[in-house]
């Protein structure tokens, strides 16, 4: 292999590796922001559901069963919630921590929850 193979075949390795990590980076902005949207929901159906309990205490009406379905609801979207967080983490690269547990950016020396040396 000649210089000049040896330096086209580098720099094909270099643009391919910035291509994955810019389609990485990508990818976790996209589930970053489907988490936000996700929590936000959430919000709304804690608030709906605080209102229900706020009616029913004023007008003495049983609103259990539409207080379960939004219950259902929040169940339903906190599972989407964690799907997506491991999304993002398998495709983010991290440091579990070993006092805590927790995930944390590779480029973090101490834990984020905890503050342990990573």
């Amino acid at each position: 292999m000649s210089g000049m193979d040896s330096f086209i075949d580098g720099a094909r390795r270099c643009i391919d590796s910035a291509a994955e990590k810019t389609g990485d980076f990508i990818e976790v902005s996209k589930l970053k922001l489907e988490k936000t949207q996700l929590e936000s929901k959430v919000r709304e159906q804690y608030q709906k559901l605080g209102k229900m309990c706020f009616d029913m205490s004023e007008t003495g009406t049983d609103t259990t069963p539409y207080m379960n379905e939004v219950m259902d609801k929040i169940r339903e979207l906190k599972k989407d919630i964690q799907w997506t967080e491991d999304r993002i983490n398998s495709v983010k690269p991290q440091k579990t921590c070993a006092s805590c547990g927790k995930k944390n950016s590779t480029e973090n020396l101490y834990c984020q929850n905890c503050g342990a040396k990573l």
